[in-house]
């Protein structure tokens, strides 16, 4: 009975061996699945910041593609300000262009002209979480052009805006319309970059402006005589 005992049991050897290999399988386990979650973090953070730098390129790009054509320069604005070369560029974009919704609600008819053409400005200031985009929109034509309106932070985790127009004569870093009139095109560059910088992405869009100008207005028209 004793030796058949012996012979059916373990060894304190193949017991300690036995142990050995769980301890190993269960920290190779462990290992795969802080790879795992890791890689998990990873990616939902390179995903935010891609559909950040998208939404904040397609917001700019948009506002151009809606910029006011007047022939009467003063009644049509665009603006770029240089705000350094780089990843570390803070540019600022500003323009007049035209839109479906108002800036506040249309509480009086002393309001009506809060809708259809705004004031439109973008660029880089501070969030809870480190610099964003902002927009600020405003009634366009009003007493204080570039200023007031309502800002809004857009999108978040943006490090880095750069804007720059082109014309026939090339691109440039700062554009203004008042002097050279609307550019053939505007290019927007969007970086962002995660708080916890497991996420980084850039976003590029091209908003080209038709050089044929848009269809006055009845206003129009009719200032010019063309009504009577």
């Amino acid at each position: 009975m004793t030796a058949a005992c012996r012979q059916s049991g373990f060894t304190l050897i193949e017991t300690l061996a036995a142990a050995g290999v769980i301890v190993l399988i269960s920290a190779l386990v462990a290992s795969s699945v802080a790879r795992l979650a890791s890689a998990r973090e990873a990616s939902r953070a390179q995903a935010r910041a891609w559909t950040s730098a998208d939404r904040a390129a397609q917001l700019v790009q948009r506002a151009v593609l809606q910029t006011v054509r007047r022939q009467d320069l003063s009644q049509t604005r665009l603006v770029i300000r240089d705000g350094g070369r780089g990843e570390g560029s803070r540019d600022s974009i500003y323009m007049l262009a035209r839109g479906l919704e108002p800036v506040r609600p249309l509480d009086s008819p002393a309001l009506e002209s809060n809708g259809g053409e705004f004031e439109i400005g973008f660029k880089l200031s501070g969030s809870e979480e480190g610099l964003a985009l902002w927009r600020r929109v405003d009634m366009g034509f009003d007493e204080y052009q570039d200023a007031g309106g309502v800002a809004t932070e857009v999108a978040r985790d943006v490090v880095s805006l750069s804007i720059t127009a082109g014309d026939a004569d090339g691109m440039w870093a700062s554009w203004d319309s008042d002097q050279t009139g609307l550019p053939h095109m505007v290019v927007i560059e969007v970086r962002t970059r995660t708080p916890d910088g497991r996420g980084s992405a850039v976003a590029r869009r091209v908003a080209s402006i038709p050089r044929v100008l848009a269809q006055p207005t009845l206003a129009e028209v009719e200032a010019a005589g063309g009504g009577q």
